[in-house]
């Protein structure tokens, strides 16, 4: 299975209790246009040891993104995910002050984790004055 990454649609009205305490690293932003990566990682179990795997969260037909970080923490614990219909875009937020607002029409987020570090894509991520936060 290679690097065994698993990937599934998560719910726009919850967020799964696997996922709930996802960190996501806005130093690992990639803004491909239409699609937006952000990496991190979340807290799992291997046995009785509590370990840390990499999180990879990927948003489709992506208009427009902003982070709201006003304690400067450079990064968001999300335990929230809903589709906010006045602005037309899915919010992430967490017990933290700030927040991920991705302005799309798709009301789902693949969401891909592993035992293992993600693979790099082949693709190399195009830096962007918003990605460099």
């Amino acid at each position: 299975m290679g690097d065994r990454t698993l990937g599934a649609g998560v719910a726009i009205d919850r967020i799964d209790a696997w996922l709930a305490d996802a960190y996501l690293d806005w130093s690992a932003v990639c803004d491909l246009g239409g699609q937006l990566l952000v990496g991190g990682n979340r807290l799992g179990r291997v046995g009785s040891r509590c370990v840390r795997f990499p999180i990879r969260f990927v948003f489709h037909e992506v208009a427009d993104w902003e982070i709201a970080d006003p304690d400067g923490r450079r990064g968001l614990l999300v335990d929230d995910l809903d589709f906010d219909a006045d602005r037309c875009g899915i919010l992430l937020s967490g017990p933290l002050p700030g927040y991920l607002f991705v302005r799309t029409p798709s009301r789902h987020v693949t969401v891909q984790t592993s035992s293992r570090r993600l693979r790099t894509p082949a693709w190399a991520c195009p830096l962007s004055e918003r990605s460099a936060l």
